[in-house]
């Protein structure tokens, strides 16, 4: 029913909404923590993942009050070309912090350099992250995470592997 698919979108939104906002915590405890330690530009630097991730909250928030196209199957896909590993390379970025804390590391692999695919950056990104904030939550403590893509022809297979103790 209607009632049921507005409450599995609320409850994925508020998940989607929490990962980003625990990396936002992660950033300024390690700030706040180092703060006399900490060199200006580092500082500089985790304040603009705070920004990045802070925009990323505001387009889950901007999909919440669109919940009426999720019902009525009117979802606009903004088609886009993303560069595989220069997403890689800021979701390492933007993950340090809770990586550091639970001393994981995130191993990542490509078939080729400049593989793009082509999705809804947005939507993409919030998949992505709800995986891996999964897999950092659930990896043990000094664990390794592999983020990576395979090609298949004119398929892409993006995977998400990690050390937790998976689905039961």
């Amino acid at each position: 029913t209607a009632q049921n698919e507005l409450r599995e979108f609320m409850g994925m939104a508020a998940h989607d909404l929490k990962n980003p906002l625990g990396a936002i915590q992660g950033f300024c405890s390690l700030v706040n923590e180092n703060l006399e330690n900490m060199p200006h530009e580092e500082i500089r630097e985790m304040m603009g993942d705070v920004i990045d991730l802070s925009k990323q909250m505001f387009e889950i928030v901007t999909d919440i009050l669109e919940v009426n196209k999720l019902e009525t199957g009117h979802i606009a896909v903004n088609w886009d070309s993303v560069s595989l590993n220069e997403y890689f390379k800021n979701v390492v970025k933007l993950y340090s912090a809770r990586l550091q804390s639970k001393n994981l590391t995130i191993v990542t692999t490509s078939p080729s350099e400049n593989l793009c695919i082509r999705c809804d950056e947005r939507m993409f990104i919030q998949l992505m992250d709800n995986l891996l904030s999964n897999a950092v939550k659930y990896s043990k403590n000094g664990g390794r995470i592999g983020l990576g893509a395979e090609e298949s022809g004119d398929v892409v297979k993006i995977f998400v592997k990690d050390n937790g103790q998976g689905i039961r």
